[in-house]
């Protein structure tokens, strides 16, 4: 089995029983920035912002818009990696990278496991998909929301 993780999540993972259960899996990120692609779904993991400032930046712009619209900088950024990439609007994205736990359209957020970084309310959790033929459906894409200590 494969795993997905968000953003820095497996170097900060604090609960020891799930790094026991990560041993299980192959880790597909660690921290790595990487795309491919599985039939319809596409994962994300990465920054686009190629430098140490514009990613501050941009982790300034989460704290300011977060508190207007929880969802303007994952829709933002849903839109950017879809054009970067190319990838259609009626194929599922996965993104990792903004700790950010929920879904846009048919983009959908990881979360994260780490809570030193959560910077979205209610965003401490994972994702699951159960899909058949490559072809996921909403209906098989759940969100795990877990809940804060």
């Amino acid at each position: 089995s494969m795993l997905l993780l968000g953003d820095n999540d497996f170097a900060y993972v604090e609960n020891k029983e799930i790094l026991q259960l990560l041993d299980h899996f192959d880790i597909l990120n660690k921290g790595e920035y990487f795309l491919f692609q599985i039939g319809r779904m596409h994962f994300f993991h990465g920054n686009l912002e190629k430098s140490k400032t514009v990613e501050r930046l941009g982790y300034h712009f989460v704290l300011v818009s977060e508190k207007i619209h929880e969802k303007i900088v994952p829709f933002l950024l849903s839109n950017v990696v879809r054009f970067y990439f190319k990838i259609p609007r009626s194929d599922y994205l996965f993104l990792g990278h903004l700790h950010y736990l929920g879904m846009v359209g048919r983009t959908v957020f990881c979360g994260t496991l780490n809570r030193k970084a959560q910077y979205f309310s209610n965003s401490f959790g994972y994702v699951t998909v159960e899909h058949e033929n490559f072809v996921p459906v909403e209906e098989g894409i759940t969100l795990h929301h877990e809940k804060q200590r």
